[in-house]
């Protein structure tokens, strides 16, 4: 059972009734969603008393409703909880134990106990339950302050760090990160007007909010440090700084401010290299833009998935894989809007589909007729090839090879070079 005499749960949600409510002993705060979510949290207050819910009367910002969480911290212990996750609280007694210790931090996420895997850590809000006591005004301020760069609770880890204090580190995962299709302007998601938003603060992508919240840490030799070893964890610096320079080109508008933030962390060396990928980078533009078809380049943000799919011819690609992988078990991750347009418009019957999978489900259920299950169920389902409807499967591709499910990864995607990047 939850300590609740010394943990405050509070729930940040915008526009999410369609995430299941857990019972919980908790405080909702929603950032004025206009789908339902009062109605839906009124129903479940009738029969949970203990559920609170307070709600903004405009929306003030993703970053601003999660500073305001910390604000009302009113127990030993606070733990921001966000709507697209979801938790396990097998084994929580061991959570309990530590705050009945004392620690100052406390880990709900297997990290290494140095400061590059703290930090970075804590950057996923609800990867980390503190102390109040050390929510001090000036960490509040510094949160207000750090809301520019995405990652205000970033304020409160470096204050632990900035003091020495206490880390308790857990030996399992009890929250699981939501890997679905998101927009990668998510920090922004319910403003009604973004056309006046500063350009700089709209192209900012996330890596350069991190960096900059890097100066929240008083110490220049831990913070030097961190982003040495940060950068040195990479395999390949050419690829790293690559494929940052990329995603600032494609998707951010090529952001000069973006540009600024990543050279200005970089050793003499790294700086060289970011020249001479930048320029390179500059080089393969002027060939997509004059020999491209341009309408399918920046299609994370787009709504054009159908007219894209249509194009390139996304029947026949499915036919070759069904032809290639013929009696093979596949599952399908991803049931986002992608995988929406292929269910519903592509013949799907020839590729011998024995699951989906998504984050978004914790129970088996069902999508499209066929058998929806959590990615923890994956590796018993025993699939042979794994095909994603993402647009970016990296992250989840990362998760699943570290859960050791060793199969074929594919897109169900077809991609084409030269046009959808």
């Amino acid at each position: 059972m939850i300590a609740n005499d010394s943990l405050e749960i509070i729930l940040v949600t915008y526009n999410r009734k369609k995430f299941p409510i857990r019972h919980l002993d908790i405080t909702i705060l929603d950032n004025n969603s206009n789908d339902g979510t009062f109605e839906l949290i009124k129903n479940y207050q009738a029969e949970f008393p203990n559920l609170q819910y307070i709600k903004n009367p405009c929306n003030i910002g993703g970053g601003a409703n999660v500073v305001k969480a910390f604000t009302l911290a009113s127990k030993k212990y606070i733990w921001v909880l966000c709507d697209d996750d979801t938790y396990d609280f097998d084994g929580f007694e061991q959570i309990e134990k530590a705050m009945n210790e004392g620690y100052d931090a406390i880990f709900t996420r297997p990290v290494d106990n140095k400061t590059t895997d703290i930090y970075s850590s804590a950057s996923f809000v609800p990867g980390c339950i503190y102390k109040t006591e050390n929510i001090t005004e000036t960490v509040i301020c510094n949160m207000y302050d750090n809301i520019s760069n995405m990652f205000p609770h970033l304020a409160l880890i470096a204050k632990n760090i900035n003091d020495n204090n206490k880390y308790y580190i857990p030996a399992k995962d009890h929250v699981k990160v939501y890997t679905g299709n998101y927009d990668s302007n998510v920090y922004i998601r319910g403003y009604h007007n973004k056309a006046d938003i500063p350009l700089w603060r709209k192209n900012m992508f996330l890596y350069v909010g991190f960096l900059n919240s890097l100066y929240l840490i008083n110490s220049d030799k831990k913070r030097n440090l961190f982003f040495k070893l940060h950068v040195a964890s990479k395999k390949n610096i050419f690829s790293y700084i690559n494929s940052y320079l990329k995603q600032n080109f494609l998707i951010y508008n090529n952001s000069s401010y973006n540009l600024f933030c990543l050279f200005k962390h970089l050793s003499y060396y790294q700086k060289i290299i970011f020249m001479l990928i930048l320029i390179v980078l500059y080089i393969k533009a002027i060939f997509y833009y004059n020999f491209c078809n341009k309408e399918f380049l920046f299609m994370q943000n787009d709504k054009k998935w159908q007219e894209y799919l249509t194009f390139v011819n996304e029947q026949r690609y499915i036919d070759k894989l069904a032809k290639k992988y013929n009696n093979k078990k596949i599952l399908i991750y991803g049931t986002g809007t992608i995988a929406e347009h292929i269910f519903d418009n592509y013949d799907l019957s020839k590729l011998n589909i024995i699951a989906v999978s998504d984050k978004k489900y914790t129970i088996r259920s069902t999508y499209k007729g066929y058998l929806a299950v959590s990615p923890d169920e994956i590796k018993d389902l025993n699939p042979d090839i794994i095909l994603f409807t993402l647009y970016s499967n990296k992250p989840v591709k990362d998760y699943l090879k570290k859960q050791n499910i060793d199969v074929i990864y594919k897109d169900l995607i077809k991609r084409e070079k030269y046009i959808l990047i």
